[in-house]
């Protein structure tokens, strides 16, 4: 049976922001006067989106809320406001390190192995060490316990 495994998608970072310069207006005339932004970290890419007040192009700041959809594809952000590239990349989210693995062969290396090495980064051979002795672990369970040594051989060949 397959283990339950799950995967991040997306990591949303909003943030409120002031005294960053204002953006052009990407779908209409005058500029937004950013008040947040929201960062969306995906697999395949960036999105960002600058919320903020209209700016009229007279510079009469209205009461009109509009934003601005910027995409980066590969994570290129090249093409975005300079203020806006350094955002995306100081409040991008840290990778979560990797879960250690939750078997009792990774288990018995763990308590076990006097070296200093995770898992992860075992070879096949020293993963294969520890997945038998985990079967051997196993089967001791199922039948109650380990195996005792035989009785030694009484002297004279007596049993």
């Amino acid at each position: 049976m397959s283990q339950p495994n799950a995967t991040v998608l997306e990591r949303q970072v909003e943030l409120r922001v002031t005294g960053q310069p204002d953006v052009k207006n990407m779908y209409g005339s005058g500029h937004i006067r950013p008040m947040e932004v929201t960062f969306r970290y995906q697999a395949e890419g960036l999105r960002a989106e600058v919320y903020g007040q209209w700016v009229r192009e007279d510079g009469e700041v209205t009461d009109a809320r509009c934003s601005n959809r910027y995409t980066a594809p590969e994570g290129d952000v090249a093409e975005w406001p300079a203020w806006l590239a350094e955002m995306a990349t100081a409040w991008r989210p840290t990778p979560a390190a990797p879960a250690p693995a939750d078997t009792l062969a990774a288990w018995l290396h763990r308590r076990f192995e006097p070296r200093d090495v995770d898992w992860e980064q075992l070879g096949e051979d020293d993963r294969s060490y520890w997945e038998h002795q985990a079967r051997a672990v196993r089967r001791a369970v199922a039948r109650g316990g380990f195996k005792q040594p035989a009785a030694e051989a009484q002297p004279g060949g007596a049993e």
